[in-house]
Order: structure tokens, then C-alpha cells, then sequence
């Protein structure tokens, strides 16, 4: 797990908000903590977190709302709630409002640690999706408006024969549309920009 990561803490209680610090910092994360959900929004850069541990219950905005806000914002890093027994009911609607997961005071410090590991891997794997997407569409956009349609129905399955049949241009041209798709992509497979064009621009 890259040591830059930074696990955010957002409390009221500040011996939580220390023993967080602690625990996540002795396995080399970084940390910063916040006594109020209004306290992170001031603070808190989006582009800075990767992983947030959130009191349910809080003074003022509380954690469920913060969390509202956050998705509301397309700031999408994992959360993970913090909850009293009582608080689960309103746990299990956090879930349903996105998320990660929820750990009941007091964790356990394996517990705490897992959960936090898994949510930074999430992240991880998110902030490289949406890279690759970035990268994909930006380097689609260079292709012509021909050769964005000859990759769509190369994506179909279509052979060179039937695009050429259906666009009135020979086999040969359409060879050459598909050579100038790989060096405009980067590549030199069109297996990986299938794969990159099903999973960035499926459902577009």
C-alpha cells in the first residue's frame, strides 16, 4: 500500500479521532482529523483523500449527511462509518447511500485496519479506472469521424469485407483506417482497445 495515502478521521469524540490517528499511522498510512463534518468540507481537499473513517452521529451536519453531500459532489472516495450499537439502522442506510462499509465502536484494531486496506485498494482501483477512461477517450477523440465508426463496428465483429461493403470503400482502405486506429491509440492490439472501448464507452 503506497505510504502517501491519507486516511481521513472525522469525529466529535477526540479520543476516537487520536486512537485513528494511531492506528492507521502505525502501519505507515497518513492521517489528518477533523472534529465536525462542516470542519472536513472546510478543509479537506477532494484530491487529497483516499480513504474517510465517519462518525454517524455528530453536532451540526452529522455523517450520514456529509455523506449525502460527498456523492452529491462526485467526490467518491470510500467512506467507512463509525457506529455505535444504536446507530445501526442508520449504518445500514449509509450503505444504501454509498458507503463502504461500517464498523461498530468500539473495532477492533485488525478489523479497523482490513477495512481500511480494503477501501484504499478500492481507491486505488477507482482513480485507475477513471485514468484509463480519461486516457481512452482523450486519444478516441484524435481518430476521424470515419474511423471512430469503423472501430464501433470493429467492436461489433464485423470484418474489413463487410465494413468496406457498407461504408462503398475497399478492403484495403479499411486496412488502412485500422492501422491508423492503433497508431492513434497507442497500441498495437486491437484486442486491448476492445477491451479499453467496451469497459470506457460501453453505456456512454
Amino acid at each position: 500500500m503506497p505510504s502517501e495515502r491519507t486516511v481521513f478521521v472525522v469525529d466529535d469524540d477526540r479520543d476516537i479521532r487520536d486512537s485513528m490517528k494511531w492506528l492507521v499511522e502505525s502501519i505507515g498510512l497518513h492521517s489528518r482529523t477533523f472534529d465536525s463534518a462542516e470542519a472536513f468540507l472546510r478543509h479537506a481537499g477532494a484530491q487529497d483523500g483516499c480513504c474517510l473513517l465517519l462518525d454517524v452521529r455528530m453536532p451540526g451536519m452529522g455523517g450520514l449527511r456529509l455523506l449525502q453531500q460527498l456523492q452529491s459532489e462526485g467526490r467518491a472516495l470510500p467512506v467507512i462509518m463509525l457506529t455505535a450499537h444504536g446507530d445501526i439502522p442508520m449504518a445500514v442506510q449509509a450503505l444504501k447511500a454509498g458507503a463502504f462499509d461500517f464498523i461498530e465502536k468500539p473495532g477492533l484494531s485488525d478489523q479497523i485496519l482490513e477495512r481500511v486496506r480494503d477501501a484504499l485498494r478500492i481507491d486505488e482501483e477507482m482513480r485507475s479506472r477513471e485514468l484509463g477512461k480519461v486516457t481512452f477517450n482523450q486519444l478516441f477523440a484524435l481518430l476521424t469521424e470515419r474511423e471512430q465508426g469503423i472501430l464501433q463496428r470493429i467492436v461489433e465483429g464485423q470484418s474489413n469485407k463487410r465494413i468496406g461493403v457498407d461504408l462503398g470503400i475497399s478492403e484495403r482502405t479499411v486496412e488502412k483506417h485500422r492501422e491508423s486506429i492503433l497508431k492513434k491509440m497507442q497500441t498495437r492490439s486491437f484486442a486491448q482497445v476492445i477491451r479499453d472501448f467496451a469497459l470506457y464507452r460501453s453505456g456512454k
